[in-house]
């Protein structure tokens, strides 16, 4: 078995390891598609892709059904997503008490890793994100810290990266604050004065591949469930005009109440509506025995208000990751830059800085407004030709 590590779609060299017959581990090594051509004999390959591109998370849905949990866990997760919901791939695996691991990656963004595997004529077997490459320790966090940028595994099926100047925040998230001992292990080209407050654990191997490691994942199998255009566009297209005639009715049988014209069919229309609106309450939260047509709209919010109150710490923590990432990526295009403190409360993130250039806060909010497709400000004073920044970004909130 061939597996692929690339950071880009435009990488010309980039990492590969070679997992043969009943082998345990696999050296990693550096080639070119050229390469790689010649070593796969035609079977199919694993893509290990950045882990940036995908969200890896948790939520509780109470339900068996594989079709009512298709349907709500999109909107589960909305809150967590920078994009829009129908343009994201969900693939989940199922744990206990009704958890659901799940990994989340634009559609767009996985089909040009598809698409770059047609071109090479590989057959891909499984597209994972590169977190999944560090080894599984149930006692502590695996954490990598390689040329400015990290990755960190905290279970088979959890995890995220990072630039490092992200990492000691997010390490630290990992940990209760009443934790007698905090262990990592750890490979890292840079130590850092911050890793001293942990028990370090070396690992021992960093040039190779475990197969179990790569294995814990593999139910997070981003290819699972992932249809092309062409196989999905006739369902796409169903759901919108599904939608868009729902609303015709329900206009068209509120201005018929309105005019006094055709009060009959109005009547049996609006019935109709309601039925279809508790008929689709009922698939989702079958649990809700007793609901009335009136009360639709508010019982749905106080139940999804439910479900996301089951786990709001960890939610909170993952939904900081994309801002997190998007901050670290600005901030180290800057020269001089200091960051003096990050707060994360409340679902949202606060990062003060302190720069010597006087139009750093300009590009800085640039930056952040390309990479949200949103307004950011970022507040700014000056004294002694220093000036001390601040940018908030709240998840699900205003940006400022």
């Amino acid at each position: 078995m061939l597996i692929l590590r690339l950071q880009t779609p435009q990488d010309a060299e980039f990492a590969y390891a070679r997992l043969e017959g009943n082998a345990t581990s696999g050296e990693w090594h550096s080639g070119t598609w050229a390469q790689v051509n010649k070593l796969n004999g035609n079977q199919p390959v694993i893509l290990l892709i950045p882990s940036a591109d995908v969200l890896l998370t948790r939520t509780i849905l109470v339900t068996t059904n594989n079709r009512q949990l298709k349907q709500a866990l999109p909107y589960t997760l909305e809150e967590n997503l920078v994009g829009e919901v129908e343009d994201q791939h969900f693939v989940w695996q199922a744990e206990n008490d009704n958890t659901l691991a799940v990994a989340v990656i634009e559609r767009a963004r996985l089909k040009v890793w598809i698409q770059l595997l047609k071109q090479q004529k590989l057959r891909a077997k499984a597209i994972l994100p590169d977190v999944f490459a560090l080894p599984v320790n149930e006692a502590m966090p695996t954490l990598w810290q390689r040329e400015g940028q990290a990755w960190v595994r905290t279970d088979a099926v959890s995890g995220f990266s990072c630039p490092a100047i992200s990492l000691p925040l997010l390490v630290n998230s990992l940990f209760a604050p009443e934790a007698q001992e905090r262990k990592l292990q750890l490979y890292t080209d840079q130590p850092a004065d911050w890793q001293q407050a942990f028990t370090i654990f070396p690992e021992p191997q960093p040039n190779h591949l475990l197969q179990k490691s790569l294995q814990a994942g593999m139910g997070l199998n981003l290819l699972a469930g992932y249809q092309d255009d062409s196989m999905s566009s006739f369902n796409r297209n169903w759901r919108r005009w599904k939608l868009v005639a729902g609303l015709a009715i329900f206009c068209g049988a509120v201005w018929t109440g309105i005019q006094g014209m055709d009060i009959w069919r109005s009547a049996e229309q609006l019935k109709l509506a309601e039925q279809h609106n508790l008929s689709l309450f009922r698939e989702i939260f079958p649990e809700v025995k007793e609901i009335e047509v009136s009360a639709l709209r508010s019982r749905a919010t106080s139940e999804m208000a439910k479900i996301e109150a089951l786990n709001p710490a960890a939610t909170d923590k993952i939904s900081l990751l994309p801002y997190l990432t998007m901050v670290g990526k600005v901030f180290q295009q800057e020269q001089g830059l200091k960051i003096t403190e990050i707060r994360a409360r409340d679902g949202r993130l606060s990062v003060v800085f302190e720069t010597p250039d006087l139009k750093a806060t300009e590009r800085i909010g640039q930056g952040l407004t390309t990479l949200l497709g949103r307004e950011v400000n970022v507040k700014s004073t000056q004294a002694n030709n220093i000036v001390r920044g601040e940018v908030t970004l709240g998840a699900g909130g205003e940006n400022t």
